[in-house]
């Protein structure tokens, strides 16, 4: 089984992109030497598009509206846009292969939506299903910061437009969102913020 680079899937383009020249976490961070993790996480396997919605998008706003009601109206516009059922049902064959559980269902159950018109395959990973999955291991500096050096792959069986991490506790607080404002305080004036 060969694998497929996720391009951009360091933990470092996950909360620093642009940010840092460092290689590694544990260099980025200033942390001691990686410990591996003993944290489960819930991941998101966002599946290819049916069809390439270009079309569509490049309408004005009358046509785009009066397409997706055609489309809606007709019980298409998530088998067209969402994903292609085969590639679904390939998708979720190779994670039961590799012994991976899958979460939620198309109603929602557990929290969370797994179906082809959502594009989304939830899976629950603990330490050794992350490097079965992404062939990369999966390490923790305390309750709050799991992750790995380098990008993550993929079986070639499993093809993915991207993936999304269930927030707690991937980023957590420490280090990618700690203040590090010694206490600053900043006086906005009144007015519109963005």
């Amino acid at each position: 089984m060969s694998r497929v680079t996720i391009p951009h899937s360091t933990y470092l383009d996950l909360t620093s992109y642009g940010m840092t020249t460092a290689t590694t976490v544990e260099t980025a961070y200033d942390l001691g030497p990686a410990v591996p993790s003993q944290t489960t996480l819930n991941v998101a396997l966002i599946l290819p598009r049916a069809n390439d919605p270009t079309a569509l998008l490049n309408g004005d706003w009358a046509s785009r509206q009066a397409a997706l009601a055609q489309l809606d109206k007709s019980g298409t516009l998530w088998s067209t846009y969402g994903a292609s059922q085969v590639t679904f049902e390939a998708t979720t064959a190779a994670l039961e292969l590799l012994g991976i559980p899958i979460l939620g269902d198309a109603s929602g159950a557990g929290g969370y939506i797994t179906s082809a018109d959502s594009r989304t395959i939830w899976v629950q990973l603990t330490p050794e299903n992350f490097t079965a999955l992404f062939d990369r291991t999966l390490y923790g500096a305390g309750p709050y910061l799991q992750y790995w050096n380098g990008d993550l792959t993929l079986p070639d069986t499993i093809d993915v437009a991207g993936i999304w991490f269930d927030a707690p506790p991937i980023w957590g607080t420490y280090p990618a969102t700690s203040d590090m404002s010694g206490g600053a305080v900043a006086d906005l004036e009144d007015g519109y913020l963005s």
